[in-house]
């Protein structure tokens, strides 16, 4: 039982350095906010579109397949 004391004090000790103890709210400028996409998350996503393209392909050449016999 002594482990886990010791264990949530060190824990506790770290999420001080980590955590800020007040957090302020403030709201951006809508106007000027914009999401900046990184160079891995557009790749990503042409990926995910290639992948859907090719299974559209597949499933239109299955069915063509499935109608002519």
């Amino acid at each position: 039982m002594e482990f886990y004391g010791n264990e949530k004090k060190r824990l506790d000790f770290l999420l001080l350095s980590l955590v800020p103890s007040v957090m302020t709210w403030s709201e951006s400028n809508t106007s000027v906010y914009e999401i900046e996409v990184t160079k891995a998350k557009k790749r990503k996503k042409q990926r995910q579109e290639q992948k859907w393209t090719l299974i559209q392909e597949i499933q239109m050449a299955h069915e063509t397949n499935h109608r002519d016999e």
